[in-house]
């Protein structure tokens, strides 16, 4: 039977479509890493009382010179609306309960969750109790992000294009939706002890918002302050999440040509939870607590919302609460049982913190209600002020650390051990790459006090108990023991009765476990042990944020090293499924004039060969007068 020749015109329709989805891809892998085009050099504003400028600079940081606050806070806006268009709109789509009408009904769940806690209207009502000048600083803020939206050069950036987006004007309290997304995002991720659905449904709901944002792991910052015989350090790490670009932009902001504050700015809003001017230092560690009590039944109050899928059509979705609360009731068809489950969470009673932050910039003791977390306010006579008051640091020679108390008191007595070795006991930036764990340290004897006979262990038993004898606690790179220790610990959890800092005694010990520990490693990584190495069992993933393509969202992988166990940060699957590989760090000091340094990881460059190594740089923020930004964007009022 003869085999038939396929027509020339199908081979020649044939070879066009693949030439044609050759060039799309070529377009679109072009605009995503290859357009490279400077913001514009002039923009006219609304609302802008005298010319401002925004200068950029190539590592990521902006300059701001205004000469009101006003003004400044508009200039803000604009380069938040600029330098991370697309994550300020995605957030305020969540926010909104709107992100089913981006992506489908696989986020319907999102939206759900996002009315539920009532972030749009909570923050709507927070604005309007404001004072004038309060709402008109908001609303200055808001003309500068509808302002940076508006050019073509947001209007062209690759994300937005390829997703035909068309931002719409920001209201000016929608920061303050922002603020509220971002303090139940710092509440540890929701894991109920419940059977009931509705609980459930919550829980789910909220990992898929962090896994459609990427962040998560605030839990994990910390803040340190020490004084020697010259000056008081600021040191503070931000831990956010697994994400590019960085969660905090840099920002230095002179008025009237005198210094007003360098630190890291939370875009979408006008806050700064890191910050220095020449009058004092801050940190504010970004964390809140979200619980769910079972307890007696009560009236409740029932609203509705609507939700809005993709197609256009809508969805009513009844809410419960009561003062503070949110009940976990289906609808409005179900019994009221004799008790119930209730999510408490200070965003459900607290309005905005904006007046705290605003205290914090200009060097007043700030009270915060909404954000829960831990921080410290150091004014130029050395004086600290914690935040909040009750707040229980660890003590330090010269100084204090604050964070999560079941990780300061590890972190705090390995960098008083750093600091000892000091002559001067000047605070050294090179103390927070320091690997080794205090909690390894302490837990791996024990376990391995199981093991006093060897007899009946198998060849690849005893090879990786010996590498567990001969560790030196350091989470490096090349470690195989930090990947077996941990990769141990990890399936010993149940023993321990905690998912945070696990600790166990050798009596409790299953040596089946080790050896279920070791087959889980050979199945993923090879049964060659030198192929364990920490770098690639704990690879660092990074989700891009800003994809521009088509398809799935990529990670880029970058050699993993470190450990939330030790000074120098890094994820670990011991402690979350939430692998949060991100922090951003920074110090300065109060010496006049010292700068602002920030040490972050550099987004993705434009070009591929820029994409295969991860890049961490430091940035210095200088006061009193910042460095000419390679790049300037000139505001004029628009008086028309």
């Amino acid at each position: 039977m003869e085999a038939r020749s396929i027509p020339a015109r199908f081979v020649a329709v044939a070879l066009l479509i693949a030439l044609l989805l050759a060039a799309l891809g070529w377009l679109l892998w072009y605009l995503a890493y290859e357009l490279s085009e400077a913001p514009p050099e002039q923009v006219r504003v609304a609302g802008l009382a005298h010319p401002a400028v925004v200068g950029w600079d190539e590592g990521g940081a902006v300059t701001i010179g205004a000469d009101t606050e006003a003004d400044a806070y508009l200039a803000l806006g604009f380069a938040h609306g600029t330098m991370r268009p697309f994550s300020v709109l995605q957030w305020r789509q969540v926010a909104r309960g709107r992100l089913a009408a981006w992506y489908g009904d696989e986020v319907l769940g999102v939206d759900r969750l996002s009315l539920q806690l009532r972030l749009m209207a909570s923050a709507r009502k927070a604005y309007e109790a404001l004072s004038p000048e309060d709402r008109g600083l908001l609303t200055a803020y808001t003309s500068g992000l509808n302002a940076a939206l508006s050019t073509d050069y947001v209007q062209r950036n690759p994300t937005l294009l390829s997703r035909r987006w068309s931002p719409t004007e920001w209201e000016p309290w929608e920061p303050l939706a922002l603020e509220r997304l971002f303090a139940w995002l710092a509440a540890p991720l929701l894991n109920p002890a419940s059977p009931d659905t509705t609980v459930r449904a919550l829980a789910r709901a909220d990992s898929l918002l962090r896994n459609r944002l990427q962040l998560h792991g605030f839990e994990h910052s910390m803040a340190v302050v020490l004084t020697d015989s010259m000056t008081t350090t600021v040191y503070q790490r931000h831990v956010y999440g697994a994400t590019t670009p960085p969660l905090l932009l840099p920002v230095t902001i002179a008025l009237s040509g005198a210094p007003f504050l360098s630190g890291g700015s939370l875009p979408g809003t006008p806050f700064f939870p890191a910050g220095k001017t020449e009058t004092h230092i801050w940190a504010k560690l970004l964390a809140t607590t979200a619980r769910w009590r079972r307890e007696s039944s009560s009236p409740a109050t029932t609203r509705h919302a609507v939700l809005y899928r993709r197609d256009g059509s809508e969805v009513l979705l009844s809410v419960h609460e009561r003062p503070g609360a949110l009940l976990a009731l289906e609808d409005d068809s179900t019994p009221a049982p004799d008790s119930l489950w209730a999510l408490y969470w200070s965003g459900f009673s607290e309005p905005t913190d904006w007046h705290a932050w605003r205290d914090l910039v200009r060097g007043k003791p700030p009270t915060f209600r909404l954000f829960s977390g831990s921080g410290v306010l150091v004014t130029a006579d050395g004086t600290r002020t914690l935040l909040p008051a009750s707040a229980s640091p660890q003590r330090l020679p010269g100084g204090l650390l604050l964070g999560h108390p079941q990780w300061a008191e590890l972190l705090a007595g390995r960098l008083a051990e750093l600091h000892s070795h000091n002559p001067a006991h000047r605070f050294d930036p090179e103390w927070m790459e320091d690997r080794y764990s205090t909690w390894a340290a302490r837990l791996l004897p024990r376990l391995l006090e199981a093991f006093n006979s060897t007899a009946t262990l198998s060849a690849r038993e005893k090879e990786a108990l010996s590498y567990l004898r001969n560790w030196n606690f350091r989470y490096d790179r090349s470690s195989i023991a930090a990947s077996i220790f941990d990769t141990w610990v990890r399936s010993a959890l149940p023993l321990t009765g905690t998912t945070s800092l696990p600790s166990v005694s050798a009596g409790s010990v299953d040596t089946t476990l080790f050896s279920d520990a070791l087959s889980s490693l050979a199945r993923r990584f090879g049964s060659d042990e030198s192929k364990w190495r920490w770098e690639t069992v704990q690879a660092r993933r990074v989700y891009a944020a800003d994809w521009a393509g088509v398809g799935d969202v990529p990670t880029y992988t970058y050699p993993g090293e470190g450990h939330p166990t030790t000074l120098f940060w890094g994820p670990s699957a011991v402690f979350s499924p939430w692998l949060s590989t991100e922090a951003w760090e920074a110090w300065t000091s109060l010496d006049p004039g010292s700068p602002f340094f920030v040490r972050q990881t550099v987004p993705p460059g434009n070009r591929f060969s820029e994409r295969l190594a991860r890049q961490v740089k430091q940035i210095h923020l200088e006061l009193p007068s910042p460095d000419p930004a390679p790049h300037r964007t000139h505001l004029i009022p628009d008086v028309h």
